[in-house]
């Protein structure tokens, strides 16, 4: 991966025991590195912000890697059980149960446990003891508006942090 700005010789280092590392942490041997790094406070500040630019350039492209193979990946897992399906309803359709050719075998299958399928009478007409109601939640940002016009909300607490910008 290419460096998008320019790091010094010992960032460059360190940049690759981050990237090669196994596990994703900062561990100790790491941020004692970036302690004894001999530059002044600013220039350090400044060259670890260039090294998480380079680390987020790089998060992006595995990004981008990723929702491709996703995609892909949904792709084919439609197309099988789309020809699984295909299969099922000839050999159905033929009174089939099954087929071998060399290596390859096809067998119609009895599924070890119904499927349940909700009839077109809907939701409604199902008891509630079969009826999976969600689990309440916080509505976090109705509590914001509520707070913004200086409500106080019983049970909640509003916190206001730091966070570091880099740009």
């Amino acid at each position: 991966m290419p460096n998008f700005y320019d790091l010094t010789t010992d960032l460059a280092k360190l940049y690759e025991s981050i990237t090669v590392g196994e596990d994703g942490s900062i561990d100790e041997e790491t941020r004692a590195t970036l302690e004894a790094m001999q530059q002044p406070w600013r220039e350090k500040v400044i060259n670890i912000a260039r090294l998480v630019k380079n680390l987020g350039g790089e998060l992006a492209a595995y990004e981008q890697h990723e929702a491709a193979i996703k995609l892909r990946r949904s792709r084919i897992e439609k197309q099988v059980d789309q020809l699984k399906s295909y299969l099922r309803e000839n050999m159905e359709r033929l009174g089939e149960t099954s087929v071998e050719e060399g290596t390859i075998k096809v067998r119609l299958c009895r599924n070890s446990q119904p499927t349940v399928v909700l009839q077109e009478l809907g939701l409604h007409n199902v008891p509630s003891a079969f009826v999976i109601h969600p689990e309440p939640i916080l509505d976090k940002r109705k509590c914001l508006e509520h707070h913004k016009r200086g409500e106080q909300i019983t049970g909640v607490e509003f916190l206001v942090g730091h966070h570091v910008r880099i740009s």
